[in-house]
């Protein structure tokens, strides 16, 4: 599983990117988690509200900082539908 923080050096995106490693560390699964400040990919993203979270290329959330609990929710509901689905 990939987790994008994409944004630039401020507070925000810090603070996101924390909460994604701690969400990401809980759950113990084969997850990274990259911080993404290229504009040209922060172009393509079609919002101007930053920090943005992506999980497998689907956005999640932007310009907010979810709670981790709310980060944990999401990496359990892929992690279930990938299970599903290999099965």
């Amino acid at each position: 599983m990939d987790i994008q923080i994409f944004g630039h050096n401020t507070a925000k995106s810090a603070a996101l990117t924390r909460q994604c490693q701690l969400a990401a560390a809980k759950k113990g699964n084969d997850i990274s988690v990259r911080k993404i400040a290229n504009r040209d990919k922060l172009s393509e993203l079609g919002t101007d509200e930053l920090p943005v979270l992506a999980i497998d290329d689907i956005i999640k959330s932007a310009g907010r900082i979810p709670a981790r609990h709310e980060i944990e929710s999401w990496i359990d509901k892929i992690t279930s539908a990938q299970h599903r689905v290999l099965h």
